[in-house]
């Protein structure tokens, strides 16, 4: 679509996303790894593009896109946000791990260096000063299975179970020798191992939690699309009798047109016979 600032297109988000899964075979465990490349739309002003109909709508959806991304970083770095607008728009959505999330981020802003531009290109240079300012967190996506967490649970409570059985061997073997037994000292080694386990299977509980966090907003993503699907068999089933209700209104149209050529036909056959009637009348009158 052609507009005053581009005569071959107008403006579009595009994001191309890739993700790629490592699994363990052995232990079953996942790790998993994500690219986007987004290439967003420039910041223009309708009364320089001279957008209107459809163009317009869409650039009224593109620069909502692009103020909703603006909110989500001005909450990111400024601490008295206490909530962080992904939701707003589905660019932010699908943008959450890269803006403050588990990801590391590399950003390209393009300005134009004429004065008619002057007010994109600041508008442009604090947007990329602002995203510069966040902070990711970056660390290995590695997603442990149900039964790998279970099996490392088994694991702690049978390494317990042999330091509990090695404590009582010893502690039988001093008792057999006339030693007396450091009985605060069993008690501690024990409790020393037992708080170790109990932080390893917290961490595993943590991680548990996490990954049904993550089935759950992917449940709410897979949701959504078929939300959107039913939609768009909605709209296809509403197209489908829109065009069957056209069909028939032609074939009543070519039917009443067929009628009426048969009409016209007819009327003019009759008048050529009145015609020849009245040619054969005046040719006797003649006589």
């Amino acid at each position: 679509a052609v507009t005053n600032r581009n005569e071959h297109s107008s403006r579009s988000h595009l994001i191309f996303m890739l993700t790629v899964e490592q699994k363990n075979l052995h232990d079953r465990s996942v790790k998993v790894g994500k690219l986007h490349l987004v290439d967003l739309a420039g910041s223009e002003k309708v009364a320089k593009t001279g957008a209107s109909g459809e163009r317009l709508d869409e650039a009224k959806n593109i620069n909502r896109s692009l103020s909703a991304l603006g909110n989500v970083i001005n909450a990111l770095t400024d601490k008295k946000y206490t909530h962080v607008p992904y939701r707003d728009s589905k660019l932010t959505r699908v943008l959450q791990e890269s803006l403050g999330g588990n990801a590391k981020t590399s950003l390209i802003i393009t300005c134009s260096p004429s004065n008619f531009n002057e007010q994109e290109t600041l508008s442009t240079l604090r947007f990329g000063q602002r995203a510069k300012m966040i902070k990711n967190v970056v660390k290995v996506n590695h997603e442990r299975s149900a039964e790998e967490l279970k099996l490392l649970l088994e694991k702690k409570d049978l390494q317990l179970n042999e330091i509990s059985a090695k404590c009582a061997f010893f502690a039988n073997l001093l008792r057999s020798q006339n030693i007396p037994v450091p009985e605060a000292d069993t008690h501690a080694l024990a409790g020393v191992a037992a708080q170790q386990s109990q932080e390893h299977v917290a961490e595993l509980m943590d991680q548990l939690q996490d990954s049904r966090e993550q089935l759950r907003l992917k449940a709410e993503q897979v949701s959504e699309f078929n939300r959107e699907r039913d939609d768009m068999r909605m709209q296809l089933r509403t197209a489908e009798g829109d065009r069957e209700r056209l069909i028939r209104e032609l074939s009543e149209a070519e039917d009443e047109r067929n009628e009426k050529a048969e009409e016209v036909a007819r009327l003019i056959a009759e008048n050529q016979r009145l015609r020849m009637e009245l040619q054969g009348c005046r040719d006797g009158t003649h006589r």
